[in-house]
């Protein structure tokens, strides 16, 4: 089952976004995730069929230095 995860972030520009994008595409797979650069919250959200505690989202960023808070954990359609 696929699942859909939200996490609310501190991203703050698109070159921090960029360097951490190995290790987001590392944990949830290439292009399985979006994070809205317009939205005030910069949440990421991230479909994946994989196993993945969703911590291990917050702590990619966390060990990036960026403010991270898991929001929602649901099933996919």
């Amino acid at each position: 089952m696929q699942r859909s995860l939200t996490v609310h972030t501190g991203l703050d520009s698109k070159a921090l976004l960029l360097a951490i994008k190995p290790k987001l595409d590392a944990t949830v797979g290439a292009d399985n995730r979006i994070v809205d650069m317009e939205d005030p919250e910069r949440r990421l959200l991230a479909a994946c069929a994989r196993v993945l505690q969703p911590y291990s989202m917050v702590q990619v960023l966390q060990e990036a230095g960026v403010h991270a808070e898991f929001i929602t954990d649901l099933p996919c359609c």
